[in-house]
């Protein structure tokens, strides 16, 4: 009987010790807090709090957005600023473009440059003895 009684003053002294520290905890709570937590116009305009969990999730999603715009961004301008203006002057060589001439200028030049011309080739047969039909 007298241990059942001594466990239920520990039982009760644990209980009062608890209920003074929640009045406590209460009462710093008004005091302190009570201020803050009345103005709910101060958690609006404050930072949001330092991100603790998916740190290298939220940056990975970042970084594989940039480096998906910047794909994109460097695509279009190599597209606008070498491919279509290299097409253009393509496209304009070739509009006055004749291989028939070209190939008379190069032949008049000489050997040196080209030496399947025509008339080289026909001085080749002639010197292997093949006979070609009249230049």
């Amino acid at each position: 009987m007298f241990k059942n009684r001594i466990e239920e003053i520990k039982r009760l002294e644990c209980a009062q010790t608890l209920f003074h520290k929640k009045i406590k905890h209460e009462k710093f709570e008004k005091k302190v807090l009570g201020n803050i937590l009345d103005q709910p116009d101060l958690f609006r305009m404050s930072a949001p709090p330092f991100q603790m969990r998916g740190m290298i999730h939220s940056y990975a999603k970042k970084g594989l957005a940039f480096a998906f715009t910047a794909a994109v961004a460097s695509t279009v301008a190599f597209n606008l600023f070498y491919v279509i203006p290299r097409a253009k002057k393509y496209e304009e060589f070739f509009k006055n473009y004749d291989p028939y001439t070209r190939m008379k200028e190069i032949c008049s030049e000489g050997t040196g440059y080209m030496h399947t011309c025509p008339k080289d080739l026909a001085l080749m047969y002639e010197a292997k003895g093949k006979k070609i039909a009249p230049l």
